[in-house]
This record gives structure tokens, sequence and C-alpha cells, in this order.
């Protein structure tokens, strides 16, 4: 009886979620609800879905891996590599029918930069000639950060460096052109309102239901509205990947990429599952500057003590590998995996080694050593790792840590604020380079949660990003790589394999090997 309830209350909530079936509309859960729809503010996977949607910037990724043009539809590179000069196309159009023009783009990235922002993604803009200074408050003069509207129709960039990936980071979107006149003359939170969004992509938002759907149309000023060939997008928010297969099942969503661990064996066997490439890595960051945290020994006792081998096998169950080191496999440089050739700078479930770091770090099995609080996502499949964690410390290090779970948005405040131990995260590139990985720990990175700073670390990366020679620049690289798992801000844990369910007829959806969902090729069939 008490399991035939249950049955009757999930399916009314999903009664409740599902929206009608549009003839051409394709479904697709986003998970969390996105906390913003500005393409400077955006980090998340739900938001930066929406946006990919919604906008478009110099460059795409294909299907395939590919970079290819989107707003500018072709470009020069300098013989030093150091100035781009993309020329945009006459047919390219904001929803309202305004022309995109190169200013849009020097609007968008100045202010992605501008200090008042605080864009957590201001660092991807680096590579430009003046920005980090600019970002920095070291210069105030916006005029200096190289990049510069020719004419309406071309746009120039000058680099710091040379910057091989520089076309793949024009794809990603903090570099998305803005409207400037609704920025300027809209509130604070513009993109709240559908009737107001104004996007330069596929599709356009058509209306925002709360927390239980976002709806999307095809973009009828979008330059290349041929390609595009839905009716539609519903994008519904349910945070359980349990519900999500449920609305799967039912036919509800056409597409489901946020699956329980306990069903891949099920799902495979009924040859539903597919898989795909994922650039990632789930990993707990580590507050250095919280109690005991702030020795990293401590932190390295952490890491040391985890069983990944078990935690893989016995609960996450997708068959990922353990992740020893930061970057993942299937990132190249110069033709060659930088994992690969790096190997592993940690040892998997040494227990040994962890006590007696503890030890030398005053806390002989754990005597005296305080409770540590683990922030963790409410939605998602992140409970059951955390618990399995939460055990392996108490065994082998004889420590308590606390599970605190939080809804998306006060999980992501709560973490950028600083007010937490451990937090559980994942990763995935921003674009197909070690650096994507790398730059989340820079000292001052907008994304560096482990509040970790370290000069040498920061040097080797600049080196780095300005070294031509592939070799050369994979051993920077990895001497950074190996510094950064010595001083252990962060606790890696697995590099996830992208698991999903596709609809009968539906085709063409891009999953990304970075994390977002790309639906402007993707089509129903009957």
């Amino acid at each position: 009886m008490g399991l035939l309830l249950l049955l009757v209350l999930i399916l009314g909530s999903i009664g409740c979620l599902a929206p009608e079936k549009e003839e051409g509309v394709l479904r697709y859960n986003l998970g969390p609800e996105p906390r913003t729809l500005d393409p400077a503010l955006a980090m998340g996977e739900p938001e930066l879905t929406v946006i990919l949607a919604c906008f478009e910037g110099l460059t795409r990724l294909a299907p395939g891996g590919e970079i290819v043009p989107g707003v500018a539809k072709d470009w020069d590179i300098s013989p030093d590599a150091c100035t781009y000069t993309f020329y945009l196309r006459e047919d390219a159009h904001w929803s309202n029918g305004e022309p995109v023009q190169a200013a849009d783009f020097v609007y968008a990235w100045r202010r992605a930069l501008h200090p008042e922002i605080a864009s957590p993604y201001a660092y991807q803009l680096y590579n430009i000639k003046n920005a980090e200074a600019f970002n920095s408050g070291e210069i105030t003069d916006p005029e200096l950060v190289g990049v510069r509207a020719l004419n309406e129709n071309t746009l120039q960039v000058d680099l710091e460096y040379p910057t091989g990936y520089f076309l793949s980071l024009a794809a990603f979107p903090t570099y998305f052109p803005v409207y400037s006149p609704l920025v300027e003359e809209g509130p604070a939170d513009w993109w709240l309102d559908p009737d107001a969004y104004v996007g330069n992509g596929p599709f356009v938002l058509s209306s925002w239901e709360g927390r239980q759907r976002l709806s999307l149309v095809p973009n009828d000023k979008y330059w290349d509205g041929d390609s595009v060939r839905l009716s539609g997008l519903e994008f519904v928010m349910v945070g359980e990947p349990a519900t999500e297969l449920a609305l799967f099942e039912t036919g509800d969503i056409h597409l489901a990429n946020r699956l329980p661990a306990g069903e891949l064996a099920r799902l495979q066997e009924e040859g539903l599952l597919q898989k795909g490439g994922d650039l990632a890595v789930n990993y707990y960051y580590l507050n250095t500057r919280s109690g005991p945290l702030t020795d990293a020994r401590v932190r390295r006792a952490l890491a040391l003590a985890v069983n990944r081998r078990d935690l893989v096998d016995f609960v996450t169950r997708g068959g990922e590998e353990i992740a020893l080191a930061l970057v993942p496999p299937g990132v190249e440089v110069g033709g060659v995996d930088f994992r690969r050739r790096g190997g592993d700078y940690i040892v998997d479930n040494a227990g040994d080694e962890a006590r007696a770091l503890l030890e030398g770090a005053g806390y002989p099995g754990g005597e005296g050593f305080p409770q540590l609080q683990l922030l963790i996502p409410a939605d998602g499949d992140f409970a059951p790792t955390a618990a399995a964690l939460q055990e392996m410390w108490r065994q082998e290090l004889g420590i308590e840590v606390n599970i605190v779970p939080q809804e998306w948005q006060v999980f992501f405040s709560t973490v950028a604020g600083g007010d937490f131990d451990l937090a559980a995260v994942g990763w995935n590139a921003d674009y197909i380079d070690p650096n994507s990985f790398l730059e989340i720990f820079l000292s001052h990175g907008g994304n560096n949660f482990s509040f970790w700073q370290n000069d040498e670390y920061d040097k080797l990366l600049v080196a780095a990003r300005m070294e031509v020679d592939p070799v050369a620049r994979m051993d920077l690289y990895h001497q950074a790589e190996e510094l950064l798992l010595a001083e252990m801000p962060f606790i890696p844990l697995y590099f996830p394999l992208l698991y999903y369910l596709e609809a009968e007829g539906l085709e063409d959806v891009f999953l990304s090997p970075l994390g977002m969902v790309d639906f402007k090729w993707a089509a129903l069939g009957n």
C-alpha cells in the first residue's frame, strides 16, 4: 500500500509538471531553475543551455566538435596570431529586427569585464589585451581593452598572446553579444521578462512560468532560420533524476540526460541507453579559508582517504573512470591526450598515508577534529556519493562530516559566499583545452570557490598560454596540475560519462561535450 501511495504521488506530481504535447515542440528537463539568463552572469548548465538557444556568438560549436561560423561569416588571423578580424553577417538580426553589429560585441565584452558586474567568467576574456587589467581595476578606461568595432560589420580583437583555442572561446556564452538598449534602459533583472527579452539565436523566449516551465519559439529574425526545424521548445524544471526518468517513460519529455544510477543497468539491458562524449570531472571544493582545511595536509588526507574504485563500482555505477588528477581524458594538446601523457598525481584509497597526514596536522585518529559541513545541491544525484564519502572519512580518519542539501540557487550563493567547508560540484570544459579546467583555480578566478591562491600556479598558467610549442605548453600545464594536486584545494572523484535517452523520432540534438545541449539542428519525426 505504501509503494502504491508513493507511485500515485509521483505520477500526480508528474501530471502537474508535464507540458501540453504540441506537434513539433521538443520537451526537455533543464533540472534546476536557471539563476539568470544574462550571458555575462550565467555559469550553470540550466542557464547556459537556455542562453545557447536564445543567443549566438561569433562562432558556434557544431556536432562533431567543429567550430563553425556564427554571427561572424569569416575572419582573418594575423601572422603573429595576436589579432583576429571578424566579418559579421549583414543578415544577422536581433529578435526585434534590429541588426546585430560589431558594437554589440564590444559592449557585451566590456560589460562582462567591468568590475561592478562581477561576472564569474570574466577571466575567460583575459586573453584579450588589457582585459585582466580592466577587470581588476588596474586600468579604468574600457577603450584600452583590445576589442573595437572598425565599422558596423567588422570587429577587431587584439590578444595579449597567441591563443590557439580563441575561436572555441568565442562560441561560449560569456562572449555572446547583448542588446545594449535593453540592458541599459531595463531593470537589473531585464532577462526575467519574456516579452522584453531580446536575443539573436535560433529561438526566442516566449514564456516563463515560475519554476514550472520555460517556453521558446523559433526566432523568425535568425539569419540561419532554415536550419531550425522545431516549432518550439518546452523546458520543465525537475531536480530529481528518478522523476526525470519517469517523465521520459510516460512520454512527457523527449530527452533525458540526468538518469538515476540505479537504473542504468536496466536501461542498458533494454537497449534504450545511449552514451556520448563528456569532457567533465566531478569533485569537491575544499574551502581553504575554513578551519582545519587551511592546512594542505588535512586537505590531502581527505582526498587520499577516498576509495574511488568502490565509489564508481557500487554507488555511481555508470562505468566512470576514477579521477586522480583534474583534467579528464579526451583533451588534446598538439594531438596528444593530456591526461594519458600526464598520468596520475595521487593514489586512490591510500588510507595509511591519509591517517599519517592527519596525525601530522595534529589530529591523530581524528581526535579533536571539528565536524565539517558538506554542501550538496538538493537537485540531482549528489546524495548517494556524499553519504558514501561521509562513511569513508568516518572509518578511515575518524572524522564526522554533516551533509547539508540546498536548493540550487541557495547552494550557489552559499558556495560563492564561502560559507561552507566542502561543496559537491561537477565541471564541464568550456572549451577544449586543459586550461579550461586548470584556470578554475587561478587565484582570483571567478569560479575558484576553494579560495586557494598560489602565485607560482598563476605564473605557470600564464606561461602556458603564451607558449606556442605544444610540447612545452603541455609540460607547463602538467607542472601546474602537479602543484595543484600537491596543495589539494579540491578532491577529484571521477570523470563522468554522458548517458541519455532519446524518444523515437528525435534527431540531431547536439549534446555537447561541454555540458550544454544545443537544439538548433534538432527535429522531431512522427
